[in-house]
C-alpha cells in the first residue's frame, strides 16, 4: 500500500464512510416543483432543514430565509457596500464575505442569535454542521473571488488555522475534511492525516460525508463536471458548450450546477445529476412569467431540495427559487445511513447511539429490498419514535431534527 493510499484510507476512516449495505440513489416518481422564495436575487445555499442563504441582486445584502421568517436581510460589514452568502449549516449559521469596491474583502459568519461577526480579511466559502468555517486568507479588492491565497480554517472555538494548502478551501464535510478549490493537483486535508494529493487537476466545488467530491476539469471551454472518489472519477457529459458553473454535492451523490448553451443567446440550464437518473434539466421545471429565462442551481440538501435562481439577464430580473425534487426511498435510506455514521464519527452521537439508529434503519432497508412496503413503514415508524426520543432527551441536537422529517417520508 502506497503512502497516498494509506493517507486516503485514514481520511475515509475518520469520515466514517458507510459500508457496502448502501443502495444507489434515485429520483422519486412525483413531479419536480419549483417555489419562488419572494426575494430578488439568488438562493446560493440551503441546509437540511430547508433554511436558505442567498443574496439580493447586485450583492447589496445577503439573505437568510426560512419558512418561519421569510427573507431576513444581512447587511454588509461597516464601511462595506456589498456582501455575498456562500453557505449555511444545519444550525442556521451563514458564512460569506463582505467588501467595498477598491478595498479588501472580509470573511463573516452570521446567525439569528449572534448577528454578523467579522472573521477578518479573506473569504468564508463553506461551513459544516460542527460550525467549522473554511475559505481563503487572500483578498481581491473590489470584486468577489476567485481567491488565490492559502486555505484557512476558522474553528468554532475561535482559533484560526492556515492549512498549508496552495489554494483557498472551497469545501468541508462534517468530519472536518477539507478540499482545495482550485489547484494543480487538488488536495484534501484532514485533522488526522494532514495534506493528501487527490491526483486530479481542476476545481472542487463540494465534498460530502462519504469523501466523494464534486469536481470540474480545469480547462475551458470543455470544463466538464465529475464525481470524484478514491476509486475513480465519473465524468458527467452535460449538453451545451460545457462551460459549467459551480455547485454542490449531497450524501446521495447528487450533484447540482448549471451548464451554458451554445449560440447567440447563451442560456444557463441548472441541473441535478445522480448515478441512477443521470442529468435532469431543471430549466424544464420552471414556473415563471419570464419569457426568456436562465435557470441556476447552486446547492442541494439531503431532502432533495435545490437552491438556485431564475433570471432574465437582459431585463435584470433575478428571482431566488428552490426546486423540490422527489427522493426515492432507497436514496433517502442511503442519505440517512451516511448521516448516522457521520454522527458517530464527529461526536454528535455516541457510537452506540448511532449504531442503534443504523440497526433500525437496516430493518427499513431490508423490508424495501424484499418489497415489503408495510414492513418498511413499520420499521420507519420505529426509527422515527427512537429519533423523537433522542431529540426530546437532548441526546440529538435540535439542529439535526431534519432527520425526523426525512424518516417521516418513509412511514
Amino acid at each position: 500500500m502506497t503512502a497516498h493510499t494509506c493517507a486516503l484510507a485514514l481520511i475515509l476512516v475518520a469520515s466514517a464512510s458507510p459500508d457496502a449495505r448502501i443502495l444507489r440513489p434515485g429520483l422519486g416518481p412525483q413531479p419536480i416543483v419549483m417555489r419562488d422564495l419572494g426575494f430578488s436575487g439568488h438562493a446560493t445555499a440551503l441546509n437540511d432543514r430547508g433554511d436558505v442563504a442567498g443574496r439580493l441582486s447586485f450583492g447589496t445584502a445577503a439573505v437568510f430565509w426560512s419558512e418561519a421568517t421569510g427573507p431576513v436581510l444581512i447587511h454588509p460589514l461597516p464601511g462595506h457596500t456589498a456582501i455575498f452568502a456562500n453557505d449555511i449549516n444545519n444550525r442556521g449559521e451563514v458564512v460569506g464575505y463582505s467588501y467595498r469596491t477598491g478595498d479588501d474583502a472580509h470573511a463573516f459568519i452570521w446567525s439569528q442569535s449572534g448577528g454578523l461577526y467579522d472573521l477578518g480579511p479573506g473569504a468564508a466559502l463553506a461551513i459544516n454542521d460542527l460550525g467549522t468555517v473554511v475559505g481563503g486568507d487572500a483578498t481581491r479588492a473590489g470584486a468577489p473571488g476567485p481567491w488565490s491565497g492559502h486555505a484557512r480554517m476558522w474553528r468554532a472555538d475561535g482559533s484560526v488555522v492556515d492549512l498549508g494548502l496552495p489554494s483557498e478551501a472551497y469545501a468541508i464535510n462534517n468530519s472536518d475534511v477539507v478540499a482545495t478549490g482550485f489547484s494543480s493537483p487538488l488536495y484534501l486535508w484532514s485533522p488526522r492525516s494532514g495534506v493528501v494529493d487527490m491526483r486530479y487537476t481542476g476545481w472542487v466545488f463540494g465534498l460530502n460525508d462519504r469523501l466523494h467530491a464534486f469536481v470540474r476539469s480545469g480547462g475551458y471551454p470543455s470544463a466538464l463536471p465529475a464525481l470524484w472518489t478514491d476509486a475513480g472519477v465519473i465524468a458527467i457529459d452535460t449538453p451545451g458548450c460545457h462551460d459549467n458553473w459551480s455547485g454542490r454535492i449531497n450524501n446521495m451523490d447528487w450533484l447540482v450546477a448549471a451548464w451554458k448553451t451554445c449560440g447567440n443567446r447563451e442560456q444557463m440550464h441548472g441541473f441535478v445529476w445522480s448515478p441512477e437518473a443521470g442529468v435532469v434539466d431543471l430549466h424544464e421545471h420552471v414556473t415563471t412569467d419570464i419569457a426568456d429565462y436562465d435557470a441556476w442551481a447552486w446547492d442541494v440538501n439531503e431532502q432533495g431540495q435545490i437552491a438556485g435562481a431564475v433570471t432574465d439577464p437582459l431585463m435584470g430580473i433575478e428571482r431566488a427559487v428552490v426546486w423540490d425534487v422527489p427522493v426515492a426511498s432507497v436514496a433517502r435510506v442511503r442519505s440517512l445511513d451516511v448521516t448516522f455514521a457521520t454522527f458517530a464519527a464527529n461526536g454528535t452521537l455516541s457510537t452506540h447511539a448511532a449504531e442503534q439508529l443504523r440497526a433500525r434503519l437496516d430493518r427499513v432497508r431490508s423490508a424495501l429490498a424484499s418489497g415489503d412496503r408495510n414492513g418498511a413503514r413499520h420499521a420507519a415508524d420505529t426509527l422515527w419514535r427512537k429519533l423523537q426520543s433522542d431529540l426530546r432527551s437532548g441526546k440529538l441536537p435540535d439542529a439535526e431534527s431534519w432527520v425526523l422529517d426525512s424518516v417521516s417520508q418513509l412511514r
